[in-house]
């Protein structure tokens, strides 16, 4: 979802904000070593808590004008099983 969202944001002239060393510092334990450091992906298994911390972090780099978040949970056990039909 979030490359979905970068690609519509290059698409309209906008640009990812560049985080300060701190930030990526910061966020790096958070994140995938494969991931890239914005957009912020934190995986399906992040939690509330992790999503708040990623947030502060985020919020208070000086490089950003806007911040866009979205979370769907990782599917349940019940939501994973086959329909009975």
């Amino acid at each position: 979802m979030s490359l979905l969202a970068t690609d519509t944001l290059y698409q309209f002239g906008g640009r990812l904000a560049q985080f300060s060393e701190t930030t990526q510092q910061g966020l790096e334990p958070m994140i995938e070593s494969s991931a890239l450091p914005n957009p912020v992906d934190l995986g399906d298994q992040a939690d509330a808590a992790a999503y708040g911390r990623a947030l502060d972090l985020v919020l208070a780099d000086p490089g950003w004008m806007a911040c866009w978040s979205s979370r769907r949970p990782a599917p349940s056990a019940k939501q994973r099983r086959s329909p009975t039909l």
